[in-house]
């Protein structure tokens, strides 16, 4: 489902939607840093 939707987005809002989530992935616990990574392997 997210994969699908990322697959939707334009270029540009894929690199907006990755760079708000590395700042989220920055700021976040240890637990979604994981999971995050995790997604979007």
């Amino acid at each position: 489902m997210i994969r699908q939707r990322r697959r939707a987005l334009t270029p540009e809002q894929q690199r907006r939607f990755g760079q708000q989530a590395a700042a989220r992935m920055l700021r976040g616990p240890p637990v979604v840093l994981a999971h995050t990574v995790a997604v979007w392997r």
